[in-house]
């Protein structure tokens, strides 16, 4: 692969849990009033099957049927543009909470804010866990892991939340994710 260059990044916006069906078109819509937008790219497809690739599944709009969300990544004209685009994380689009941080930071998260969910059934999705942790208190972002080459959760997962008091709050909670 390529070496990351980094003044690009700084430019680039991670968006996580998208709906399957957004096009790019959709994306240029909401994230327009902040900045020239340069490049668009879906990433973290689930294939319907290992024969198609990542890239053809993007294309015929064809995944796999227990994954309702997609990824992407936008570049702008500017590092403040990026910067400012940032405000839209946990905005709803079609019923799904956007996960959106600089491209940098998407990996960077306080331990202190964040509960670490194991034993979770391989098709739960992100929202549902947004909505079991709801009343915690402000949720930054959930993150599932997932297989880099099916796109299938692994089972595991974390939610970030905007204080430590929701993270005590979430620990006494007892019970399943649906």
């Amino acid at each position: 692969s390529k070496p990351l260059d980094i003044e690009k990044e700084k430019r680039t916006i991670f968006i996580g849990n998208l709906p399957l069906n957004t096009k790019e078109k959709t994306l240029k819509k909401l994230f327009a009033e902040y900045g020239t937008i340069e490049a668009i790219r879906f990433r973290s497809a689930a294939r319907p099957d290992l024969k198609t690739s990542k890239k053809a599944a993007v294309i015929k709009q064809q995944f796999h049927e227990e994954r309702k969300n997609i990824n992407a990544y936008i570049r702008f004209a500017s590092i403040e543009s990026a910067k400012n685009s940032c405000a839209m994380n946990s905005s709803e689009v079609e019923g799904n909470n956007m996960r959106v941080d600089l491209a940098l930071n998407s990996h960077k998260h306080d331990q202190n804010k964040a509960i670490f969910l194991g034993n979770l059934d391989f098709k739960t999705h992100e929202d549902d866990v947004r909505q079991a942790f709801q009343n915690c208190g402000t949720i930054e972002s959930v993150r599932l892991v997932r297989d880099s080459d099916t796109g299938i959760g692994k089972g595991f997962g974390y939610v970030n939340f905007a204080s430590k008091d929701s993270v005590e709050t979430a620990l006494t909670l007892e019970g399943s994710i649906e």
